[in-house]
C-alpha cells in the first residue's frame, strides 16, 4: 500500500530503475514537428507506459500507445518496451518496439531518454528524445 501511494519510497526502493513521471520528447517526420507525452507509471510496482503523439501544427492527437512489457537494465542504462498503438489514420491497431538510452547528465535521477520508436507495420524507426520531470508529478 505505501509503495502505491509514496512516490519517495519508489524512489528509494527502486533506485537506478525509477523513472516514473512525465516525459516529453520532439521530432520531425515529413518535415513536421511532432510531440510525444508519455507518463511512466511505476505505483503498482510494475512499470506502464502510456503516451500520445500531437500534430506541432493544430496540436491534436494523432497517435496514442500503451505498454506494459517494460525492460530497464539499468547497467547497460536502457529502456526498451513492445507497444500496442492506434494511429488515428490508419484502420488498425499497430504494435511496435521502443528502445532508448536512459542519460543522466545532471544527477543520479535520468534527465533524458534517447532513442527511438518504431512501429511493427512499417519498421521506420522515430528517432525521439524525451525530458522528464519528476518534480512535477510527485504526488506525495
Amino acid at each position: 500500500w505505501l509503495f502505491g501511494h509514496w512516490q519517495f519510497l519508489r524512489k528509494l526502493v527502486l533506485g537506478r530503475y525509477f523513472l516514473e513521471g512525465t516525459w516529453v520528447g520532439h521530432y520531425l517526420k515529413d518535415g513536421k514537428e511532432l510531440f510525444t507525452i508519455e507518463r511512466i507509471d511505476q505505483s503498482s510496482g510494475m512499470t506502464v507506459i502510456r503516451g500520445r503523439e500531437l500534430k506541432g501544427d493544430d496540436e491534436k492527437t494523432r497517435a496514442r500507445w500503451a505498454s506494459d512489457t517494460v525492460s530497464i537494465d539499468a547497467v547497460r542504462m536502457q529502456l526498451t518496451y513492445a507497444y500496442t498503438c492506434d494511429v488515428f489514420e490508419r484502420k488498425h491497431t499497430q504494435q511496435g518496439l521502443g528502445t532508448f538510452a536512459i542519460v543522466r547528465e545532471n544527477s543520479f535521477w535520468p534527465d533524458k531518454l534517447d532513442g527511438y520508436a518504431a512501429d511493427l507495420i512499417d519498421g521506420k524507426a522515430d528517432p525521439n528524445g524525451r525530458f522528464g520531470s519528476f518534480a512535477a508529478t510527485e504526488k506525495k
